[in-house]
Protein backbone atom coordinates (compact mmCIF):
# COMPACT_ATOMS: atom_id res chain seq x y z
CA UNK A 1 0.00 0.00 0.00
CA UNK A 2 2.84 2.42 0.89
CA UNK A 3 4.49 1.63 -2.45
CA UNK A 4 1.29 2.46 -4.34
CA UNK A 5 0.86 5.66 -2.31
CA UNK A 6 4.44 6.73 -3.07
CA UNK A 7 4.03 5.96 -6.77
CA UNK A 8 0.81 7.97 -6.99
CA UNK A 9 2.34 10.93 -5.19
CA UNK A 10 5.41 10.98 -7.46
CA UNK A 11 3.41 10.64 -10.66
CA UNK A 12 0.95 13.41 -9.75
CA UNK A 13 3.38 16.06 -8.51
CA UNK A 14 2.15 18.31 -11.30
CA UNK A 15 -1.05 18.81 -9.39
CA UNK A 16 0.68 20.21 -6.33
CA UNK A 17 1.34 23.86 -5.67
CA UNK A 18 2.86 26.05 -8.41
CA UNK A 19 6.46 27.26 -8.27
CA UNK A 20 6.83 31.00 -7.78
CA UNK A 21 9.88 32.70 -9.28
CA UNK A 22 12.46 34.50 -7.15
CA UNK A 23 14.01 37.23 -9.29
CA UNK A 24 17.63 37.21 -8.12
CA UNK A 25 19.25 34.67 -10.44
CA UNK A 26 19.63 35.21 -14.16
CA UNK A 27 18.51 31.66 -14.96
CA UNK A 28 15.10 32.46 -13.49
CA UNK A 29 14.56 35.68 -15.46
CA UNK A 30 12.60 35.82 -18.68
CA UNK A 31 15.19 37.05 -21.21
CA UNK A 32 16.96 35.56 -24.21
CA UNK A 33 19.83 33.21 -23.35
CA UNK A 34 22.48 35.08 -25.36
CA UNK A 35 21.71 38.36 -23.59
CA UNK A 36 21.60 36.58 -20.24
CA UNK A 37 25.07 35.09 -20.78
CA UNK A 38 26.41 38.50 -21.73
CA UNK A 39 25.10 40.05 -18.52
CA UNK A 40 26.47 37.28 -16.30
CA UNK A 41 29.91 37.61 -17.87
CA UNK A 42 29.83 41.40 -17.57
CA UNK A 43 28.77 41.56 -13.91
CA UNK A 44 31.06 38.73 -12.89
CA UNK A 45 34.04 40.73 -14.16
CA UNK A 46 36.03 43.47 -12.47
CA UNK A 47 35.31 46.36 -14.84
CA UNK A 48 31.76 47.74 -14.78
CA UNK A 49 30.67 50.99 -16.39
CA UNK A 50 29.36 53.35 -13.72
CA UNK A 51 26.28 54.36 -15.74
CA UNK A 52 24.24 51.76 -17.61
CA UNK A 53 21.16 52.59 -19.65
CA UNK A 54 18.89 49.56 -20.20
CA UNK A 55 16.27 50.04 -22.88
CA UNK A 56 13.31 47.83 -23.81
CA UNK A 57 9.91 48.35 -25.37
CA UNK A 58 7.90 47.37 -22.29
CA UNK A 59 10.48 47.61 -19.44
CA UNK A 60 8.85 44.56 -17.83
CA UNK A 61 12.12 42.61 -17.51
CA UNK A 62 14.38 45.61 -16.80
CA UNK A 63 13.95 45.72 -13.04
CA UNK A 64 14.41 41.95 -12.46
CA UNK A 65 17.53 42.15 -14.63
CA UNK A 66 18.98 45.00 -12.55
CA UNK A 67 18.23 43.18 -9.29
CA UNK A 68 19.98 40.08 -10.61
CA UNK A 69 22.97 42.20 -11.61
CA UNK A 70 23.12 43.80 -8.17
CA UNK A 71 22.79 40.43 -6.46
CA UNK A 72 25.96 39.35 -8.26
CA UNK A 73 27.74 42.49 -7.07
CA UNK A 74 26.56 42.45 -3.46
CA UNK A 75 26.17 38.72 -2.68
CA UNK A 76 28.72 37.47 -0.15
CA UNK A 77 28.30 33.80 -1.14
CA UNK A 78 27.94 33.86 -4.93
CA UNK A 79 29.29 30.94 -6.94
CA UNK A 80 30.00 30.91 -10.69
CA UNK A 81 27.74 33.83 -11.55
CA UNK A 82 24.89 32.73 -9.28
CA UNK A 83 23.71 34.69 -6.21
CA UNK A 84 22.94 32.63 -3.10
CA UNK A 85 19.55 34.27 -2.28
CA UNK A 86 20.22 33.58 1.42
CA UNK A 87 22.83 36.10 2.58
CA UNK A 88 21.65 39.41 4.14
CA UNK A 89 22.42 41.37 0.96
CA UNK A 90 20.42 39.01 -1.27
CA UNK A 91 17.41 39.11 1.05
CA UNK A 92 17.46 42.92 1.20
CA UNK A 93 17.77 43.24 -2.57
CA UNK A 94 14.86 40.85 -3.01
CA UNK A 95 12.69 42.99 -0.70
CA UNK A 96 13.90 46.29 -2.23
CA UNK A 97 15.19 47.49 1.15
CA UNK A 98 18.98 47.44 0.71
CA UNK A 99 20.24 50.74 2.24
CA UNK A 100 22.80 51.31 -0.54
CA UNK A 101 20.31 50.84 -3.40
CA UNK A 102 18.08 53.83 -4.08
CA UNK A 103 15.01 53.77 -6.33
CA UNK A 104 13.68 56.66 -8.36
CA UNK A 105 10.49 56.19 -10.33
CA UNK A 106 7.50 58.12 -11.73
CA UNK A 107 5.22 59.67 -9.10
CA UNK A 108 2.03 61.74 -9.13
CA UNK A 109 1.18 65.02 -7.42
CA UNK A 110 0.47 64.97 -3.68
CA UNK A 111 -2.65 66.38 -2.03
CA UNK A 112 -0.43 68.62 0.08
CA UNK A 113 0.82 70.35 -3.06
CA UNK A 114 4.44 69.51 -2.18
CA UNK A 115 6.63 68.37 -5.06
CA UNK A 116 6.55 64.55 -4.88
CA UNK A 117 9.62 62.35 -4.65
CA UNK A 118 10.00 58.59 -4.76
CA UNK A 119 10.40 58.56 -0.98
CA UNK A 120 6.72 59.57 -0.71
CA UNK A 121 5.73 56.39 -2.58
CA UNK A 122 8.51 53.99 -1.60
CA UNK A 123 6.36 51.72 0.58
CA UNK A 124 3.75 51.47 -2.16
CA UNK A 125 6.56 50.72 -4.66
CA UNK A 126 7.92 47.89 -2.50
CA UNK A 127 4.49 46.32 -2.02
CA UNK A 128 3.74 46.57 -5.74
CA UNK A 129 7.10 44.98 -6.58
CA UNK A 130 6.48 42.13 -4.16
CA UNK A 131 3.19 41.31 -5.91
CA UNK A 132 4.31 41.87 -9.50
CA UNK A 133 7.60 40.38 -10.61
CA UNK A 134 7.07 41.72 -14.13
CA UNK A 135 5.15 44.91 -14.84
CA UNK A 136 5.03 47.79 -17.31
CA UNK A 137 5.18 51.57 -16.68
CA UNK A 138 1.49 51.77 -17.56
CA UNK A 139 0.63 49.27 -14.81
CA UNK A 140 2.64 51.22 -12.22
CA UNK A 141 0.99 54.53 -13.22
CA UNK A 142 -2.44 52.93 -12.99
CA UNK A 143 -1.54 51.70 -9.50
CA UNK A 144 -0.77 55.17 -8.08
CA UNK A 145 -2.73 57.60 -10.27
CA UNK A 146 -6.34 58.59 -9.77
CA UNK A 147 -8.37 59.57 -12.80
CA UNK A 148 -6.21 61.03 -15.55
CA UNK A 149 -3.25 62.07 -13.40
CA UNK A 150 0.05 62.00 -15.23
CA UNK A 151 3.13 60.47 -13.62
CA UNK A 152 6.52 62.16 -13.75
CA UNK A 153 10.00 62.33 -12.22
CA UNK A 154 10.44 65.75 -10.65
CA UNK A 155 13.32 68.22 -10.23
CA UNK A 156 13.00 67.54 -6.51
CA UNK A 157 13.69 63.86 -7.15
CA UNK A 158 16.94 64.78 -8.93
CA UNK A 159 18.03 66.75 -5.86
CA UNK A 160 17.16 63.71 -3.75
CA UNK A 161 19.31 61.43 -5.93
CA UNK A 162 22.31 63.74 -5.55
CA UNK A 163 21.82 63.99 -1.79
CA UNK A 164 21.59 60.20 -1.28
CA UNK A 165 24.64 59.46 -3.41
CA UNK A 166 26.71 61.98 -1.47
CA UNK A 167 26.41 59.79 1.62
CA UNK A 168 28.80 56.96 2.48
CA UNK A 169 27.65 53.43 1.72
CA UNK A 170 26.12 51.58 4.66
CA UNK A 171 26.98 47.96 3.87
CA UNK A 172 28.49 47.30 0.46
CA UNK A 173 31.26 48.66 -1.72
CA UNK A 174 28.75 50.35 -4.04
CA UNK A 175 26.09 53.01 -3.85
CA UNK A 176 23.42 52.49 -6.50
CA UNK A 177 20.79 54.70 -8.09
CA UNK A 178 18.08 52.94 -10.13
CA UNK A 179 15.99 55.35 -12.18
CA UNK A 180 12.91 53.61 -13.57
CA UNK A 181 11.49 55.14 -16.78
CA UNK A 182 14.34 57.64 -16.88
CA UNK A 183 13.02 59.33 -20.02
CA UNK A 184 10.53 61.12 -17.76
CA UNK A 185 13.40 63.11 -16.27
CA UNK A 186 13.21 65.40 -19.29
CA UNK A 187 15.03 68.70 -18.72
CA UNK A 188 15.43 67.77 -15.06
CA UNK A 189 18.13 65.32 -16.14
CA UNK A 190 20.45 68.29 -16.63
CA UNK A 191 20.78 68.32 -12.85
CA UNK A 192 22.31 64.83 -13.00
CA UNK A 193 24.76 65.34 -15.87
CA UNK A 194 27.70 66.44 -13.74
CA UNK A 195 26.97 63.75 -11.15
CA UNK A 196 26.87 61.00 -13.79
CA UNK A 197 29.96 62.34 -15.54
CA UNK A 198 32.00 62.56 -12.32
CA UNK A 199 30.23 60.33 -9.77
CA UNK A 200 31.44 59.69 -6.22
CA UNK A 201 33.68 56.65 -5.89
CA UNK A 202 31.95 53.25 -6.27
CA UNK A 203 28.69 54.81 -7.46
CA UNK A 204 26.54 53.04 -10.05
CA UNK A 205 23.62 54.34 -12.10
CA UNK A 206 21.01 52.13 -13.78
CA UNK A 207 18.73 54.11 -16.07
CA UNK A 208 15.77 52.03 -17.25
CA UNK A 209 14.27 53.49 -20.41
CA UNK A 210 11.29 52.65 -22.58
CA UNK A 211 11.53 55.45 -25.17
CA UNK A 212 15.15 56.14 -26.07
CA UNK A 213 14.18 59.13 -28.23
CA UNK A 214 13.15 61.09 -25.14
CA UNK A 215 16.57 60.84 -23.47
CA UNK A 216 18.70 63.97 -23.80
CA UNK A 217 21.73 63.29 -26.03
CA UNK A 218 24.01 64.78 -23.36
CA UNK A 219 22.74 62.19 -20.86
CA UNK A 220 22.86 59.31 -23.34
CA UNK A 221 26.50 60.08 -24.19
CA UNK A 222 27.49 59.53 -20.56
CA UNK A 223 25.95 56.06 -20.34
CA UNK A 224 26.70 52.62 -21.73
CA UNK A 225 23.62 51.49 -23.65
CA UNK A 226 22.29 47.93 -23.30
CA UNK A 227 19.24 47.13 -25.38
CA UNK A 228 17.15 44.31 -23.91
CA UNK A 229 16.11 42.14 -26.89
CA UNK A 230 12.47 41.27 -27.40
CA UNK A 231 12.07 37.59 -26.40
CA UNK A 232 10.40 35.25 -28.86
CA UNK A 233 7.08 33.50 -28.24
CA UNK A 234 9.02 30.24 -27.93
CA UNK A 235 11.14 31.72 -25.13
CA UNK A 236 8.03 32.93 -23.32
CA UNK A 237 6.13 29.64 -23.66
CA UNK A 238 9.18 27.72 -22.36
CA UNK A 239 9.45 30.14 -19.44
CA UNK A 240 5.77 29.68 -18.56
CA UNK A 241 6.12 25.90 -18.68
CA UNK A 242 9.31 25.85 -16.60
CA UNK A 243 8.56 28.44 -13.93
CA UNK A 244 4.76 28.48 -13.76
CA UNK A 245 4.02 24.81 -14.42
CA UNK A 246 1.65 25.75 -17.24
CA UNK A 247 0.90 22.92 -19.73
CA UNK A 248 2.61 23.29 -23.12
CA UNK A 249 -0.52 23.99 -25.17
CA UNK A 250 -1.76 26.62 -22.71
CA UNK A 251 1.70 28.22 -22.47
CA UNK A 252 1.93 28.51 -26.26
CA UNK A 253 -1.55 30.03 -26.36
CA UNK A 254 -0.66 32.60 -23.69
CA UNK A 255 2.60 33.48 -25.46
CA UNK A 256 0.69 34.13 -28.67
CA UNK A 257 -2.13 36.10 -26.97
CA UNK A 258 0.31 38.32 -25.10
CA UNK A 259 2.55 38.87 -28.17
CA UNK A 260 5.59 37.81 -26.16
CA UNK A 261 4.99 40.12 -23.17
CA UNK A 262 5.43 38.16 -19.97
CA UNK A 263 3.46 40.51 -17.69
CA UNK A 264 0.40 40.24 -19.93
CA UNK A 265 0.78 36.44 -20.23
CA UNK A 266 0.92 36.06 -16.44
CA UNK A 267 -2.05 38.43 -16.01
CA UNK A 268 -4.10 36.33 -18.45
CA UNK A 269 -3.04 33.15 -16.66
CA UNK A 270 -3.89 34.54 -13.20
CA UNK A 271 -7.27 35.71 -14.46
CA UNK A 272 -7.93 32.15 -15.57
CA UNK A 273 -6.66 30.91 -12.17
CA UNK A 274 -9.23 33.13 -10.43
CA UNK A 275 -11.99 31.55 -12.49
CA UNK A 276 -10.71 28.05 -11.70
CA UNK A 277 -10.49 28.85 -7.98
CA UNK A 278 -14.08 30.15 -7.98
CA UNK A 279 -15.17 26.90 -9.60
CA UNK A 280 -13.22 24.86 -7.02
CA UNK A 281 -14.81 26.79 -4.14
CA UNK A 282 -18.26 26.23 -5.60
CA UNK A 283 -17.48 22.51 -5.96
CA UNK A 284 -16.46 22.17 -2.30
CA UNK A 285 -19.56 24.00 -1.08
CA UNK A 286 -21.75 21.67 -3.11
CA UNK A 287 -19.78 18.70 -1.76
CA UNK A 288 -20.61 19.74 1.79
CA UNK A 289 -24.31 20.28 1.06
CA UNK A 290 -24.48 17.13 -1.11
CA UNK A 291 -25.97 19.12 -4.00
CA UNK A 292 -25.82 16.37 -6.64
CA UNK A 293 -27.49 18.33 -9.49
CA UNK A 294 -24.99 21.19 -9.21
CA UNK A 295 -22.04 18.79 -8.86
CA UNK A 296 -23.14 17.08 -12.08
CA UNK A 297 -23.32 20.49 -13.81
CA UNK A 298 -19.72 21.27 -12.78
CA UNK A 299 -18.55 17.82 -13.89
CA UNK A 300 -20.25 18.34 -17.27
CA UNK A 301 -18.56 21.72 -17.55
CA UNK A 302 -15.13 20.23 -16.85
CA UNK A 303 -15.75 17.35 -19.22
CA UNK A 304 -16.69 19.78 -22.00
CA UNK A 305 -13.41 21.68 -21.48
CA UNK A 306 -11.35 18.51 -21.85
CA UNK A 307 -8.78 16.66 -19.77
CA UNK A 308 -6.23 19.49 -19.84
CA UNK A 309 -8.54 21.73 -17.78
CA UNK A 310 -9.09 19.10 -15.07
CA UNK A 311 -5.46 19.33 -13.92
CA UNK A 312 -5.64 23.03 -12.92
CA UNK A 313 -9.04 22.42 -11.27
CA UNK A 314 -7.73 19.57 -9.12
CA UNK A 315 -4.62 21.62 -8.35
CA UNK A 316 -6.88 24.39 -7.05
CA UNK A 317 -8.73 21.91 -4.83
CA UNK A 318 -5.44 20.86 -3.25
CA UNK A 319 -4.41 24.51 -2.92
CA UNK A 320 -7.61 25.29 -0.99
CA UNK A 321 -6.99 22.39 1.41
CA UNK A 322 -3.40 23.55 1.84
CA UNK A 323 -4.61 27.09 2.65
CA UNK A 324 -7.08 25.66 5.15
CA UNK A 325 -4.32 23.69 6.87
CA UNK A 326 -2.13 26.80 6.90
CA UNK A 327 -4.98 28.89 8.31
CA UNK A 328 -5.31 26.48 11.22
CA UNK A 329 -1.62 26.76 12.15
CA UNK A 330 -0.79 30.27 10.99
CA UNK A 331 -3.80 32.48 10.38
CA UNK A 332 -4.24 33.33 6.71
CA UNK A 333 -4.17 37.03 5.86
CA UNK A 334 -7.64 38.54 5.54
CA UNK A 335 -6.46 40.17 2.30
CA UNK A 336 -6.04 36.77 0.66
CA UNK A 337 -8.67 36.29 -2.03
CA UNK A 338 -9.76 32.93 -0.58
CA UNK A 339 -9.86 34.05 3.08
CA UNK A 340 -13.70 34.18 3.58
CA UNK A 341 -14.10 30.64 2.26
CA UNK A 342 -11.05 29.19 4.03
CA UNK A 343 -12.02 30.73 7.40
CA UNK A 344 -15.38 28.91 7.33
CA UNK A 345 -14.10 25.77 5.64
CA UNK A 346 -11.48 25.19 8.35
CA UNK A 347 -14.28 24.64 10.92
CA UNK A 348 -15.22 21.27 9.41
CA UNK A 349 -11.72 19.97 8.69
CA UNK A 350 -8.87 18.38 10.59
CA UNK A 351 -5.30 17.51 9.51
CA UNK A 352 -6.33 13.86 9.17
CA UNK A 353 -9.27 14.72 6.92
CA UNK A 354 -7.11 17.01 4.78
CA UNK A 355 -4.54 14.25 4.30
CA UNK A 356 -7.21 11.75 3.21
CA UNK A 357 -8.86 14.20 0.81
CA UNK A 358 -5.59 15.33 -0.76
CA UNK A 359 -4.62 11.73 -1.34
CA UNK A 360 -7.96 11.08 -3.02
CA UNK A 361 -7.53 14.15 -5.26
CA UNK A 362 -4.07 12.94 -6.29
CA UNK A 363 -5.48 9.49 -7.08
CA UNK A 364 -8.24 11.04 -9.18
CA UNK A 365 -5.68 13.14 -11.10
CA UNK A 366 -3.60 10.03 -11.74
CA UNK A 367 -6.58 7.97 -12.96
CA UNK A 368 -7.82 10.73 -15.27
CA UNK A 369 -4.33 11.17 -16.67
CA UNK A 370 -4.33 7.42 -17.40
CA UNK A 371 -7.61 7.81 -19.36
CA UNK A 372 -10.10 6.80 -16.67
CA UNK A 373 -13.71 7.84 -17.31
CA UNK A 374 -13.64 11.48 -16.24
CA UNK A 375 -17.25 11.76 -15.07
CA UNK A 376 -17.09 8.59 -12.95
CA UNK A 377 -13.73 9.59 -11.43
CA UNK A 378 -14.91 13.08 -10.52
CA UNK A 379 -18.20 11.87 -9.09
CA UNK A 380 -16.32 9.33 -6.94
CA UNK A 381 -14.14 12.21 -5.73
CA UNK A 382 -17.26 14.21 -4.84
CA UNK A 383 -18.59 11.32 -2.73
CA UNK A 384 -15.28 10.92 -0.88
CA UNK A 385 -14.97 14.64 -0.15
CA UNK A 386 -18.57 14.80 1.10
CA UNK A 387 -17.90 11.83 3.37
CA UNK A 388 -14.81 13.45 4.89
CA UNK A 389 -16.41 16.88 5.29
CA UNK A 390 -19.41 15.52 7.15
CA UNK A 391 -17.52 12.89 9.14
CA UNK A 392 -17.33 13.64 12.86
CA UNK A 393 -13.74 14.24 13.95
CA UNK A 394 -12.47 11.60 16.36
Amino acid sequence: MDTIRKKLTIQTLFYHFPFFVIDLNFEEIYIEESFKSRLIQYFSGSKIHHALLLQSESLETALPIVKACLALLFCSKKTEGVACKECPSCKKIQKNVHPDIHFSFPTVSLKSGKAPTSDDFIQHWREFNSKHLYFTPEQWTKEIAEGNKQSNITHEECKNIARKLSLKSFEGDYKVSIIYQAELLGEASNRLLKLIEEPPENTLFFLLVQDLQKILPTLLSRCQLLKIPNPSEVTLSNFLMTHWNIPKTKAQELAWQSKGRVSEAIALYQKNEDLVQSLAIEWLRKCYSFDVPHINQIIDQLQAQGRQQVGPFLSQLIELFYLTFRHEHQRLSEEHRAFPFVANFSKVLSPKKIDVIQMKINQTAYYIKRNAHMKIALFALFLEIHKQLTLKSS
